[in-house]
Order: structure tokens, then C-alpha cells, then sequence
């Protein structure tokens, strides 16, 4: 009995001592609760707007006003949910005693919302504005800063390198060559046009033809040049021309069927290339021809020698009317700078409706070159 009455009395006092925390749970509004559990006080001085924030709206809950409670403040958090423990500096710690740090200390947990991605989103990067060139007025040309152009007297002196270089060295073509482009592009233009005593005449005569070339590139900006200076550079150019052809491609750039031809250029093309089936036709062939190859012989004439053969080919491709002109020779005492060919060809009767293709080759035996065009397609049809 006294054993049940000792546990009962120390259960009655430990009652008492814990009131404050029994009256907080069933009566947390209570004066007793209230002085049990004072207001929490948190000094912010060593914090900033965001500890501040977050002791407003602990305030506002403590008193239980959950309708006015503000919304937090988005700031970067890495905790969703921060746990806060009143602070009552007068009450008294220990293990039965109702301190911040006693075993039923009151905790109350702040949900903080994750902050705005508006709020964490680093700035947008600003993009580089370069700095705008300086206008260029009408009639001006691009502003040159820095310029490095040879003085008059670093010209001078690298000519004169080169001109010892080249005396060292009187058959480099390439060499000599380059001495001259100098020459030029400093105005020196008789000194460039000299001959070059380490090379014939006719090589000497290609390079002056060169140089008049270039000379007349150069001057295109520079006002229009003498009569005499434009034939010397036109004979120049021609002479360039006839040198390349050697090494060009030949050439047919036109093919007609015709009634008539009287010289180069000069022809009657047929009104239709459509044909009736069951009649021969007799027509001409008339093509022009570039860069073939003529000789000069002994007596002073120019000669060109050419092969020609001429193939009807069906709408399969196959060859059903051809005709060979080997050995076309045309000798002229004077060099042709426009050359034409003509031959006759027959359409057969036999041939029947569909259309054909009328193919043209012409061979340059001397100059090793071979060209082909085709005429515009033939149409034989049946008689209405």
C-alpha cells in the first residue's frame, strides 16, 4: 500500500512540474501556456532582408493569424524545409526545466518554397558590340590605318637587289620575268620592255607581248591610252591568242542546216527542221570552228588541214546515214582569224517517221584535237 501510494504522489508531482507542457498542449492559448512559452525573440544582427523575412512569419504564426500570414520571400535555399526552435533566453535549461534545449522544447517547421528559377537564373549574357568602321564618304575609298607602302627610296633600293640578283642569274626566265612585273608596277615601263640579252628574239618578242598585256590591265584605270600604245598592245594580245591556241581545245560553237551559204556568217538557215517521210532532201551543213591549227609554210601561205565526218543517228542512238570528208584542206595567204566549214547531206526516202540526230566531228590532225556538236533534232513524220 505504501509502495502505490509513493508512485502516486510521484506522479502527482510530476504533474505539476509538467503542467506548463500538458496546459500548452491542450490550452496553448492560455495565460499559462503564454508565460510558460514566451513570444521567441531572434535577434537578426548578424543576418540580413532574408532572416528578417523569416522572424515576421514566425510571429505571425506563433499568434496563430494563419490567414495573413505573407508569402516568403524567393531566395536561394538548398533546404525545402528549415526546422526553427523558439528561443527563450529566461527560461531554464536542463533536464527537467522548459529552456530552448529541454526535451520537450516546443519545434515548429517553416516550410520555405524553392526560389523562383527567375530569381537563380544566372543573367543573360549581353552580346558584343563590335565597334562601328568609320563611315566611308561617297567618292573616297577604304580607310587604310597603319599603312605600310614602300617609301620612293625602299623601292629603289630593293629594284636595285634584284637587278644584281638577275645579273647573277641571266637565264632564269622566272627570274627575269619577275624583274620586269617590278619594273612595271614601279612605272618604269621602257626599262621593263628592254630586251633580255640571255634570250632570242622571238623570246623576247613573247615577253614584250606579255608585258604590253599586263600594261594594258594596268592602265585600264588610269585613263584611255595613245592610239599608238592601243595597236601595239591589240598586236600583242593577237600574238598572245595565236600562242595559246596551240594549246586550246577545238572548238565548233554553231551547227545550222541551210539553203544557202555565202561566207562566214553569212547563210540561209532551213525554216523548219521537220521533214516528211517517203522523200530524199538534199540540205547544207554549215559550222563554224575555233582554235584550229595553222602552219606557215616556206612560200608564206597558212594552211589548216581537217577530217570531217557527219553521222545521222536515229532516236536510239544507232547511225543510220553518215558521211566522211577526210583531208579538207584551206590554204589563204593570209593568217584566218574566222573559219567556217559546209558540206552536203542527204536525208534518205527509206527513213522512216521519228526523229534524228544530226552529229558533227571535226578532227585536226596537225594540232592532235578532236571536237563534236550536234545540230538541232530532226523530225521526219508521215504525210498528213
Amino acid at each position: 500500500m505504501n509502495r502505490y501510494m509513493l508512485a502516486a504522489i510521484s506522479l502527482a508531482a510530476a504533474c505539476w512540474v509538467q503542467g506548463g507542457c500538458i496546459e500548452s498542449l491542450y490550452r496553448p492559448n492560455s495565460p499559462r501556456t503564454a508565460s510558460a512559452y514566451p513570444e521567441p525573440s531572434i535577434e537578426p544582427d548578424y543576418a540580413g532582408e532574408q532572416v528578417k523575412d523569416y522572424t515576421n512569419r514566425l510571429r505571425q504564426i506563433w499568434h496563430k493569424d494563419d490567414q495573413s500570414v505573407s508569402q516568403p520571400v524567393a531566395m536561394p535555399m538548398k533546404s525545402a524545409m528549415v526546422p526553427l526552435i523558439p528561443v527563450d533566453i529566461s527560461a531554464q535549461s536542463g533536464p527537467g526545466g522548459r529552456g530552448a534545449f529541454a526535451p520537450n522544447a516546443t519545434t515548429r517547421s517553416v516550410s520555405i518554397p524553392p526560389p523562383s528559377p527567375s530569381v537563380l537564373a544566372e543573367p543573360p549574357e549581353q552580346p558584343e558590340v563590335s565597334a562601328k568602321p568609320a563611315p566611308v564618304r561617297p567618292g573616297q575609298g577604304p580607310r587604310v590605318e597603319n599603312s605600310t607602302m614602300p617609301t620612293p627610296q625602299a623601292v629603289t633600293e630593293f629594284l636595285a637587289a634584284m637587278e644584281s640578283q638577275v645579273a647573277e642569274n641571266p637565264n632564269d626566265l622566272q627570274l627575269q620575268l619577275k624583274m620586269r612585273f617590278y619594273l612595271l608596277a614601279a612605272g618604269q615601263d621602257d626599262k621593263a620592255l628592254e630586251p633580255i640579252p640571255a634570250f632570242s628574239e622571238e623570246e623576247n618578242a613573247e615577253i614584250a607581248d606579255l608585258l604590253q598585256m599586263m600594261l594594258s590591265v594596268r592602265d585600264q584605270r588610269h585613263g584611255k591610252p595613245t592610239s599608238e600604245q592601243a595597236a601595239k598592245r591589240l598586236m600583242a594580245l593577237k600574238t598572245l591568242e595565236r600562242d595559246l591556241v596551240r594549246f586550246a581545245d577545238l572548238q565548233i560553237p554553231k551547227v545550222v542546216l541551210c539553203t544557202r551559204v555565202n561566207g562566214f556568217g553569212v547563210y540561209d538557215e532551213i525554216p523548219s527542221y521537220t521533214f516528211v517521210t517517203g522523200r530524199s532532201y538534199t540540205i547544207i551543213v554549215y559550222w563554224e570552228l575555233r582554235h584550229f591549227t595553222v602552219n606557215a609554210n616556206s612560200a608564206g601561205e597558212y594552211k589548216t588541214m581537217l577530217n570531217v565526218r557527219l553521222a545521222l543517228h536515229d532516236g536510239q542512238g544507232r547511225i543510220v546515214h553518215n558521211k566522211a570528208d577526210p583531208g579538207v584542206q584551206d590554204v589563204s595567204s593570209n593568217r584566218r582569224n574566222d573559219f567556217y566549214l559546209q558540206s552536203t547531206f542527204s536525208l534518205p526516202r527509206t527513213l522512216p517517221a521519228g526523229q534524228y540526230t544530226l552529229k558533227v566531228t571535226t578532227e585536226d590532225p596537225i594540232g592532235n584535237k578532236v571536237a563534236t556538236a550536234v545540230a538541232q533534232p530532226i523530225v521526219l513524220k508521215e504525210m498528213d
